[in-house]
């Protein structure tokens, strides 16, 4: 078992032990479906616990012996984050657990925070909602200026919050990020898991490529280009599984 918990939150090291343990007592539960996501409270913190599914056999090795696991790329990631000032959960800890030597259960915990998901503003007024978008075409651009790709970069990773007349974001479920050059083919990927309505999204990328000195209904045909083109590979990779098993193997070494 390896535990690592923030020289900031040594205090709940107690906590984190019962954690390895498995023994969460958790005051809510956010997700309970690949992974399980769960609220808790200790010693006047409320933190969020993450458990990742169980990896698939190829990924136990992997992460055995030649990857860092999600739940330790989201503690180093959230931590690379606060360190280019852009927000994110404080990261509390992380827990790996092995079994026979092999990797089998992370965990990922952080500090909560109050923040709204983007994926609500499809129900604002409109003059909010473009409040709301305007200040997130702001924050993506200094995300990619910095070099920061979120893998995942959806209205559910997304997060919000207005204070004193000013919207900030942060992001969270960062175990799936890059730290490199972002060349305008790379923004453009970047959108395609956005998940807005059409036309919120119109506007979104607008705004986006209007500060970034760009045509915005091109950025924007590029983005929908790129993401029917992914979906259309998705969808050839998922028949293509479905045939491969439909092959009779057994019929054929047993020949």
């Amino acid at each position: 078992m390896k535990t690592i918990v923030h020289p900031k939150y040594q205090y709940l090291s107690g906590l984190i032990e019962k954690i390895a343990n498995e023994k969460i007592p958790a005051t809510h539960i956010f997700c309970d479906h690949r992974n399980i996501v769960q609220k808790i409270e200790e010693k006047g913190e409320t933190l969020v616990v993450k458990k990742y599914k169980h990896p698939t056999w190829v990924n136990t090795l992997v992460y055995s012996f030649f990857r860092k696991s999600k739940a330790q790329r989201a503690y180093e990631f959230a931590l690379k984050l606060k360190e280019m000032h852009i927000e994110t959960p404080d990261p509390v800890a992380y827990v790996e657990i092995k079994k026979y030597g092999l990797f089998h259960t992370g965990y990922f915990i952080s500090k909560y925070i109050d923040y709204l998901p983007l994926s609500t503003i499809d129900t604002y007024p409109e003059n909010q909602r473009q409040e709301v978008l305007q200040a997130f075409a702001s924050f993506t651009v200094s995300l990619h200026k910095k070099g920061i790709m979120h893998r995942d970069y959806s209205t559910s990773n997304i997060m919000f919050r207005k204070e004193n007349n000013e919207y900030h974001f942060a992001l969270i479920d960062i175990n799936r990020m890059r730290f490199k050059k972002m060349y305008p083919i790379n923004c453009i990927q970047n959108f395609r898991r956005l998940g807005l309505s059409l036309n919120t999204q119109l506007y979104a990328i607008c705004q986006y490529a209007q500060l970034r000195h760009w045509n915005g209904e091109l950025t924007f045909a590029a983005v929908l280009i790129h993401r029917n083109l992914i979906n259309s590979l998705g969808k050839s990779k998922t028949l293509l599984k479905k045939w491969i098993k439909k092959i009779p193997y057994k019929k054929h070494l047993h020949s």
